[in-house]
């Protein structure tokens, strides 16, 4: 029989967010990568540029254009799909923040830079833990080429 796509429900994770809200009432629900998401966050590593003159290995150099935060936010934008994080207001943070709904990344950013960066790095360590392939101290099993 072939194969057919899975559900997509079946490849989402709802993580808690223990360390900033110990109650457990805060929670982020996210989703596998897909190929189109991986090729989305390669582009992350586009603009590289390579210097050479060689001679004995004289002069040869490697730049990337990429921080780590930005790595953060595209991971998390690519595959976050609700969060229950308010504003002072009470007011959801990331409204209509299903990556099905395409949102404006403007508006998700905005949202992003506002947290707190605990809150931040602890989103971003349960998109990892869904998606342990971008995750550099997971030890993944890609299966064999």
């Amino acid at each position: 029989m072939a194969l057919n796509l899975p559900d997509p429900t079946t490849l989402e994770q709802t993580i808690k967010l223990l360390k900033a809200d110990p109650t457990g009432d805060t929670f982020v629900r996210v989703k596998q990568a897909t190929t189109g998401d991986n090729a989305q966050r390669s582009l992350l590593w586009a603009k590289t540029s390579l210097e050479w003159d060689d001679k004995a290995q004289g002069r040869v150099r490697q730049y990337n254009e990429i921080s780590q935060a930005q790595i953060m936010a595209e991971e998390v934008w690519l595959t976050l799909l609700e969060c229950n994080i308010g504003d002072e207001d009470g007011k959801p943070v990331f409204p209509n923040i299903d990556i099905r709904a395409r949102r404006p990344k403007d508006n998700f950013l905005t949202a992003w830079n506002s947290l707190p960066f605990e809150w931040a790095q602890e989103i971003h360590e349960a998109v990892l833990e869904a998606n342990p392939q971008w995750n550099p101290r997971a030890n993944v099993d890609v299966g064999e080429a």
